[in-house]
């Protein structure tokens, strides 16, 4: 179960920390928000960069907890 996720340096999100509660969790937001961004870095924190959508070059100082 995924209970904090920190994201620095990627795109939109720079230094930030989002906590989930107990049972079904949902993302939403106005477009263009980082959403999306949200679940790649959750794919990386678990697969590592073979979750990236782009270039690895694009996401250089990319850190996820």
């Amino acid at each position: 179960m995924l209970i904090k996720l920190y994201i620095d340096n990627m795109f939109k999100h720079q230094d930030v920390t989002f906590d989930f509660q107990l049972g079904l969790t949902g993302i939403v937001g106005p477009n263009e928000s980082g959403k999306s961004l949200i679940t790649e870095a959750v794919r990386f924190a678990l697969f590592g960069s073979k979750a990236l959508r782009g270039l690895t070059d694009e996401y250089k100082g990319l850190h996820v907890e």
